[in-house]
């Protein structure tokens, strides 16, 4: 990674993961890649329920 890319995950953890503070770029990096996970695992999930309360509706 060049200077310019470091900063840019230096901020970007700053505003989104400030906890990481202190710790190295690549924890700070896994740290992120967590969250973002776990975010689009929650979407997903809401996704399959809003399918599976669909069909159920339309069942009705």
């Amino acid at each position: 990674m060049n200077e310019l890319e470091i900063k840019f995950i230096e901020k970007f953890c700053d505003k989104y993961s400030p906890e990481s503070k202190g710790e190295d770029i690549l924890s700070r990096i896994d740290r992120i890649d967590g969250k973002i996970k776990n975010i689009f695992l929650g979407i997903r999930m809401l996704r399959d329920k809003a399918e599976h309360d669909f069909k159920d509706m339309m069942e009705d």
